[in-house]
């Protein structure tokens, strides 16, 4: 396991906010809209898997041990809203029903950096030993849409009718932007930074690319690539949301405060949100806030869209028996705990068995479960870790000595670039207390 002190220290500094991450994952937080229809929200990602809709504000977890994976992965739908899945061993494809199946062509092996989603459909990232492709994705389909055999990047994002790739190297920035019919090589640029890097971050809002940047000490810088120069927009403590246009505004999310852009400074408005995530899906613009995810308004968050208050417990059966049933549990249980340390009641106190076949009566929405009067997991079922108690899932996916709890890669082999945002939600757990004391009433 690589030596990670650095990130560990700053972690450790937070202390009691670290050894509930690392006891549990991540904390729980909603990262993106998946898929939606008329109806509202059908699906949405989060920190610890998968939310799918079963009714009206009743929404199953799937989690990542339904596809045989420890952590969370890249996700997208189709446009017949089945979701892509970015699993460790390659890709699968999850239909209403919650079941993964590996993707039916054989070129859809290996392991996925990033996913988008976009009008022309479904596109990931794929590293390779030395450099990176860009597969474009229907349901029977996979093929190499661009391919840069020297080079790994590690982000992509969705600019307009084009996908943008960003990555970093010994302080060069480079920013390759190509066509998403034909993925002709449309542009590239690069930059030299003066600081070091850990990680980075493709964006893109109103025709315009960005690249989020994240620095050894934890901080952050959003900013724009040009004529050989990154030039700074906005510089956060902890995280950076955004930017997303509304009308004639721009927004970020800067240390959680939901800001606009006025003069290209950061004005603070009047929510008292954490905002992680500032987004649109087909036209619903959108936070990724410290409830859920809610719809947002010129200058505020305005009506929820999805709540982890309406979480129900997954369905055992439809995951196998053994290993990755009982680590369903496991990743179930970490995440209900998470959720009621910060308050948040779930439709039901319920907690699906461990170990073989369910035995416990099936709950509305699927779930199989049993009741538990309110207490903490219990020993026996505790005993698997779900997020390995760390920060950072590792490219091949390793179990944790001990649960020490730091099991952290930001650059070789890094792990997909949703997940690694993850990590920058961790190091901000600490100074994330204090704007929980402004959260607003439920």
């Amino acid at each position: 396991m690589r030596s990670v002190a650095l990130a560990c220290s700053v972690l450790l500094l937070a202390l009691t906010p670290c050894i509930r991450a690392f006891a549990h994952g991540l904390a729980p937080d909603a990262y993106a809209i998946v898929s939606q229809d008329a109806q509202g929200l059908r699906a949405v990602s989060l920190s610890a898997g998968l939310a799918l809709r079963r009714s009206a504000q009743r929404y199953q977890f799937v989690c990542p041990a339904a596809w045989g994976d420890q952590f969370p992965a890249p996700v997208a739908a189709l446009p017949d809203g089945t979701i892509v899945v970015g699993a460790a061993r390659g890709l699968m494809l999850l239909g209403e029903d919650g079941i993964p199946h590996a993707h039916p062509d054989p070129a859809a092996v290996g392991r996925s950096q990033d996913m988008v989603r976009t009008a022309h459909g479904v596109f990931s990232l794929r590293p390779g030993a030395q450099g990176s492709e860009v597969l474009a994705i229907d349901a029977q389909t996979v093929r190499v849409l661009w391919k840069d055999a020297k080079n790994v990047f590690s982000s992509l994002a969705v600019l307009d009718d084009k996908l943008v790739l960003l990555r970093e190297t010994n302080r060069l920035l480079e920013q390759v932007t190509i066509a998403a019919p034909d993925g002709a090589e449309l542009e590239r640029r690069t930059a030299q930074l003066d600081l070091p890097v850990d990680y980075v971050f493709a964006r893109a809002n109103a025709g315009a690319a960005y690249a989020l940047l994240v620095f050894p000490n934890a901080t952050v810088a959003l900013g724009s690539l040009a004529t050989n120069t990154f030039t700074k927009l906005v510089e956060g403590q902890v995280l950076i949301a955004g930017p997303l246009s509304i009308g004639s505004g721009t927004l970020i999310g800067l240390d959680g405060q939901l800001s606009e852009l006025v003069d290209g400074r950061p004005t603070p408005l009047a929510d008292a949100h954490f905002v992680v995530c500032l987004a649109q899906y087909d036209g619903v613009t959108y936070a990724c806030d410290n409830e859920g995810i809610t719809r947002v308004g010129d200058h505020a968050l305005t009506e929820p869209l999805f709540r982890f208050s309406w979480l129900t417990a997954p369905n055992l059966e439809l995951v196998p028996v053994g290993d990755a049933r009982m680590h369903c549990v496991a990743q179930w249980q970490d995440l209900r705990s998470d959720l009621e340390l910060t308050g948040t009641s779930l439709l039901e106190e319920i907690m699906p068995t461990a170990g073989g076949a369910p035995s416990a009566t099936p709950v509305a929405g699927g779930g199989v479960a049993m009741p538990l009067p309110g207490a903490p997991p219990s020993a026996g079922n505790a005993a698997i870790p779900s997020a390995g108690g760390g920060a950072m899932v590792a490219p091949k996916q390793p179990t944790p000595e001990g649960g020490a709890g730091c099991t952290v890669s930001l650059r070789t082999n890094a792990p997909h670039a949703a997940y690694a945002w993850g990590f920058v939600l961790v190091l901000g757990l600490a100074r994330r207390l204090r704007f929980r004391s402004r959260r607003t009433p439920r």
